[in-house]
């Protein structure tokens, strides 16, 4: 699942990630986000839009949902702007 309001953005992860073979949902905000896991319960990985990385630089937080995962843990994060490459090896280490 992505989690971005930015659709130019969406759509580039959409054709990265599917022309890999990947299946993905894409939501606008963590609300939509919640509404889905409830109604596909199968979700391996969500990328969500955040800032949370550092105050001047977005980036993605991966979380896999029903585990913990660390906020603080520099390796959940893909900063903004990424190539295609390191999208592709950033989700499957995730997963």
């Amino acid at each position: 699942m992505v989690v971005d309001e930015e659709v130019d953005v969406v759509k580039q992860l959409k054709s990265y990630l599917e022309n890999d073979e990947y299946e993905i949902i894409d939501v606008k905000n963590r609300r939509e986000a919640i509404n889905r896991m409830e109604t596909d319960k199968i979700i391996d990985l969500m990328l969500i839009n955040t800032s949370k990385y550092s105050n001047d630089t977005n980036a993605f937080f991966s979380i896999k949902p029903k585990t913990k995962t660390d906020i603080d843990d520099v390796d959940n994060y893909l900063k903004k702007p990424f190539t295609k490459e390191q999208l592709i090896k950033f989700v499957n280490d995730k997963i």
